[in-house]
C-alpha cells in the first residue's frame, strides 16, 4: 500500500504514469526540504534524470506502477532486508513526497 501511495504522490499530473520530469521535480523539492539553500538542485535533477533512464526506462518514456514498484523493491532490499524496516522506510519516503508536494508552489521553494 505504501508503494502505491508513493507512486501516486510522484504522479504529479495524475495520469497514472510516472514521467521523468515528475520524478525529477518532486525529488528536487525533497532536496530543498532537506538541505534548504545548500541543496545543489541541478545535481539532484541530473541524478534523478540518470536514475530514470538507468532504472525505469532507458528512453525516458513514462512508466506505470509495476515498473516503479519493481525498482522501489530493489531499493528497499538494498537498504534493509527486514520487512518491518522496509515499511518504515516506505512511510518516510511517502512523508517526504507529501511534504514536497505541499511546498510545490511556495515561492521560497521555486
Amino acid at each position: 500500500a505504501q508503494l502505491a501511495e508513493l507512486f501516486r504522490l510522484h504522479d504529479l499530473n495524475g495520469n497514472g504514469l510516472l514521467e521523468e520530469d515528475e520524478l525529477v521535480q518532486l525529488n528536487a523539492k525533497v532536496a530543498l526540504l532537506h538541505y534548504g539553500r545548500d541543496a545543489d538542485v541541478s545535481e539532484v535533477k541530473s541524478r534523478y534524470r540518470r536514475l530514470f533512464h538507468d532504472k525505469l526506462d532507458r528512453w525516458g518514456r513514462p512508466v506505470g506502477y509495476s515498473v516503479f514498484r519493481a525498482y522501489l523493491l530493489q531499493v528497499l532490499d538494498a537498504l534493509d532486508m527486514d520487512p518491518m524496516a522496509q515499511e518504515m522506510i516506505a512511510e518516510q519516503f511517502c512523508s517526504e513526497a507529501k511534504a514536497a508536494r505541499a511546498v510545490f508552489h511556495a515561492p521560497s521553494f521555486a
